[in-house]
């Protein structure tokens, strides 16, 4: 299973490479081809800082979280699809969160809400970077538009990124930390056994 998955995080790693390299040869779409291997470039440098601190299983993370956002721009789903940001930032707060999670509580045993808030600086962050490239050069990065028309302003796109990908955070860190998945388990079962006895 562990080879299956280094497998699979290469092709993704790779796949980003490839795939900016096809829509530049066939002169598909400039901004693919940028936002590709922009993406190939910040998963190898990522994964270099993952691997350095002993988590390198963790780096698929990283690159199911750009393929994600690749996937929105190549086919329009950012438009088209109104929930597919929402769906890409509670992803990415999730992904983050695991990774966060298991360095930190590896290495330095720091709680919950600490975690929580170093994956919503690293949101927040995110944020900023959007904001820089609409505010310096004028890419509509924040904001949702269909056909010219803005379905959703930049401070709301904003918010509800920030709000998406802390509950991804949330998530993981209920689910995982607090070990609720078993707990639901045990009290399903105990609920369907007194179902039966009546």
């Amino acid at each position: 299973m562990h080879k299956l998955l280094e497998y699979l995080n290469k092709i993704l790693l790779y796949g980003l490479l490839v795939n900016g390299l096809i829509w530049l040869f066939f002169n598909l779409r400039t901004s693919i081809v940028i936002i590709s291997l922009a993406a190939f470039l910040s998963s190898l440098a990522l994964t270099f800082v993952i691997d350095k601190k002993g988590l390198k299983d963790y780096s698929i993370f990283i690159n199911l979280a750009l393929w994600i956002n690749l996937c929105g721009e190549m086919a329009f789903y950012y438009g088209n699809y109104f929930g597919y940001d929402k769906i890409l930032h509670f992803s990415v707060g999730l992904f983050i969160t695991i990774i966060v999670y298991e360095n930190f509580h590896k290495n330095l045993k720091i709680d919950k809400q600490m975690i929580f808030f170093v994956v919503l600086g690293m949101l927040c962050a995110w944020e900023i970077l959007e904001y820089s490239t609409m505010a310096f050069f004028d890419f509509p990065s924040m904001g949702v538009f269909k056909n010219g028309a803005m379905l959703q302003s930049p401070l709301d796109d904003t918010m509800y990124d920030l709000i998406m990908g802390s509950l991804g955070s949330l998530v993981y860190l209920i689910f995982r930390v607090e070990n609720v998945g078993p707990r639901l388990v045990n009290l399903v079962r105990k609920n369907s056994k007194k179902k039966v006895r009546i």
